[in-house]
């Protein structure tokens, strides 16, 4: 089961790499995900991009036009 380990070692670089950006810039990732839901948020309204939404349905945020 090679799978097991290389989770484990994905998700120990993940979080290492959030807590080095949070030391970096003082942002923890709770906060860059809000203002980045904002932006998103305000750009998916906009209409500049009418078939982006619909064709990005994964990932953590999915944003709709509010």
């Amino acid at each position: 089961m090679a799978t097991l380990p290389a989770l484990v070692r994905g998700l120990a670089i993940s979080a290492a790499a959030e807590v080095r950006a949070e030391r970096e810039t003082g942002v923890a990732n709770d906060q860059w995900w809000n203002t980045l839901d904002g932006e998103m948020r305000v750009l998916v309204s906009s209409g500049r991009f009418p078939d982006w939404p619909r064709s990005t349905g994964r990932g953590r945020r999915t944003w709709t036009a509010c």
